[in-house]
């Protein structure tokens, strides 16, 4: 029987000494200690354990039949819309599948099942070909004969031929089929949805290489038209498993793998994805953008959110995000007068989930820095509407502004500046 040792995102819990055995808290200190604070039972702890996850939410295989679960504060549909944005699957159909689910497991095979159903669908229609360029000997001559070759090596009977092969073994099949050999790794997907899962994976794994690695930053390089659409989907589900999916100790070998979803990272892509999508047409808007601080690039940052003039290379305000709330800012604020200062412009904001002093603003100096709360436990729209006010409230202070709200996530914000 599987024993459950069940915490919520960044809240302290106390177990009783017997409730967890000595190998098992030094098992979790050891994989998972940059990730969890641990404290094990002693007259400090009033002879408690004492467990408290950082920015981290999933689930964790451990030894003995142990289970570590980590709980999402943000409710587990919202969950889904960060992905939306994160990950861009805004035109998904599955939207109602995933927000109903009732905890993290059940909502990571929820996500696992529209995958390996989508490209079930594809390998019913027929799976992506490309022509890749091989080098072989044959018997007969086919593409262009390698005549250097024929010079160089002694008569076999086969002439070496440089060709075209077309060929379902490319990138755009192994992502998925990679995504689900490490899903059906986790343990994770119970057994009646598993068979669906393995013929996903059984439909790729015939005809396709399976890598031992994907880099991530492959998504970035890869391309879309109208014959091959639903790949950018399938891509972007399975971009989600290879990035929060991952072997314990280290060692891709282990048949048993973690799902664990870093929360600030999330927070950050989704915060920088709502705000690319409903940004005012009349402002640019750019994310991780990157000031070279020495001429040899030793020292640079990466900015999260940028806001230009439309036609202009002017800032009008940058911005960082910090997924924490309760904590002081006064570390916060002196890295981002840094970069309102790199980047010459004199309104900077600070985005929490929540803040105990959001929608205020103060002064450093000639800088003015606000703290914006973009709330994750409501309707996400709603609160990235109302942070978005603020930013266009504050940075167009000498003006009367009047801003129109959005019917929807994809008509934008507007600006109209009336003379006063």
């Amino acid at each position: 029987m599987t024993r459950i040792i069940e915490l919520t995102e960044r809240a302290k819990a106390q177990f009783a000494k017997d409730e967890i055995p000595k190998e098992i808290g030094e098992e979790i200190l050891q994989r998972y200690g940059s990730k969890i604070d641990i404290d094990f039972p002693s007259p400090k702890t009033e002879n408690m354990w004492c467990l408290q996850p950082r920015g981290w939410i999933g689930e964790v295989g451990l030894s003995n039949d142990y289970r570590l679960s980590i709980l999402p504060k943000v409710p587990i549909g919202n969950i889904f819309r960060m992905l939306e944005y994160a990950y861009g699957l805004q035109s998904a159909v599955f939207h109602r599948d995933l927000v109903r689910s009732a905890n993290l497991e059940e909502f990571f095979e929820s996500l696992a099942i529209v995958l390996a159903r989508l490209v079930l669908e594809r390998a019913n229609r027929g799976l992506q070909k490309k022509y890749l360029r091989t080098k072989e000997q044959l018997s007969v001559v086919k593409g262009r004969l390698d005549t250097r070759r024929l010079h160089e090596v002694a008569w076999t009977g086969k002439v070496h031929c440089d060709f075209a092969q077309q060929t379902v073994d490319v990138i755009e099949n192994q992502i998925p089929a990679y995504a689900l050999n490490r899903i059906l790794r986790t343990g994770l997907v119970r057994y009646e949805s598993l068979h669906l899962v393995q013929r996903a994976f059984r439909s790729l794994e015939s005809v396709v290489t399976l890598k031992p690695k994907i880099d991530r930053h492959i998504f970035s390089r890869l391309s879309y038209n109208r014959l091959d659409g639903d790949y950018e989907v399938i891509h972007s589900i399975s971009r989600f498993f290879i990035e929060n999916t991952g072997p314990r100790q280290g060692d891709e070998r282990l048949k048993s793998l973690s799902f664990l979803v870093n929360m600030d990272q999330l927070f950050e892509q989704f915060v920088a994805a709502w705000f690319r999508e409903n940004t005012p047409r009349e402002w640019r808007f750019g994310s991780q953008v990157r000031v070279v601080l020495t001429s040899e690039e030793a020292v640079q940052w990466g900015i999260d959110l940028v806001w230009y003039g439309r036609d202009t290379a002017d800032v009008i305000c940058v911005a960082d995000t910090k997924y924490k709330t309760g904590e002081s800012v006064s570390s916060d604020a002196q890295q981002i007068v840094a970069y309102a200062a790199a980047k010459r412009t004199r309104k900077a904001f600070l985005i929490y989930p929540d803040s105990p002093i959001s929608d205020e603003t103060f002064q450093v100096g000639d800088f003015e820095i606000g703290c914006i709360s973009f709330p994750l436990d409501s309707d996400l729209e709603e609160s990235g509407k109302r942070a978005l006010e603020r930013i266009v409230q504050i940075c167009s202070s000498q003006s009367w502004i009047k801003i129109k709200q959005a019917k929807h996530r994809h008509s934008g914000i507007h600006i109209h500046s009336v003379k006063g």
